[in-house]
């Protein structure tokens, strides 16, 4: 379920993104959007992290997760759009 979720995540946000980057500029885009998620995924690795050591329990840490994806979903939709 992580994956079909990421995936339905990810695949199009790339088409948004190559479809709006220009043709000169479209693989460094591509590199760019690769940078932001591998910083993503080492943010989101430390903050799991972090809560583990404070001694979160794993349905919480989804719980708290899940809620953050609420609050930032509205704005990326917006970023979207434009």
């Amino acid at each position: 379920m992580l994956a079909a979720s990421g995936g339905i995540f990810s695949v199009p946000m790339y088409a948004i993104m190559q479809s709006k980057a220009s043709n000169e500029h479209k693989a460094r885009v591509v590199a760019s959007l690769n940078i932001t998620d591998s910083l993503g995924m080492v943010i989101s690795a430390v903050f799991v992290t972090v809560m583990l050591m404070l001694h979160v329990s794993i349905i919480n840490i989804f719980l708290i997760i899940g809620i953050v994806n609420l609050l930032i979903t509205p704005i990326m939709s917006r970023l979207a759009k434009v």
